[in-house]
C-alpha cells in the first residue's frame, strides 16, 4: 500500500543531524512540511522495525543517492513495522515517485 500525506507544518518531523527521526508525541499522526508531504510504503515484513536494520540502511542509502541525482535532500525517513515513510525537499522528485508507485501499484 502506498499513501501520500500532507498536513500543516506544526508539529512536523524531520531528520536530526545524526540522521535519526526527531521525536514526536505517541499517538499523534505523522506530520510533515505542508509543501512536500510524505510517502508511506509497505515494503518490508513487520519485523523490520529499526533504522539500523540492514534492509532499511540499504533502502535509505538508495533514497539518498536518488536525492543527489535530483540535487535535493531526504528530509524525512522512518520505519515502523515494515512500513517506510519518507520525504524529499523536491516537488519534482516526490511527484515522480508517486507516479511510479501508482503505475506499478
Amino acid at each position: 500500500m502506498v499513501i501520500f500525506k500532507t498536513s500543516p507544518p506544526d508539529p512536523w518531523r524531520a531528520l536530526g543531524s545524526n540522521g535519526s527521526a526527531l521525536p514526536v508525541e505517541k499517538g499523534r499522526p505523522f506530520r510533515m512540511v505542508e509543501k512536500n508531504g510524505f510517502i508511506e510504503v509497505d515494503l518490508f515484513s513487520p519485523e523490520v522495525n529499526s533504522l539500523e536494520h540492514p534492509d532499511i540502511v540499504r533502502f535509505r542509502k538508495l533514497l539518498e543517492e536518488v536525492a543527489l541525482e535530483y540535487d535535493c535532500r531526504l528530509i524525512y525517513f522512518e520505519v515502523e513495522t515494515g512500513t517506510v515513510a519518507f520525504s524529499f525537499d523536491s516537488d519534482e522528485l516526490m511527484a515522480n515517485i508517486i507516479k511510479i508507485l501508482h503505475e506499478d501499484g
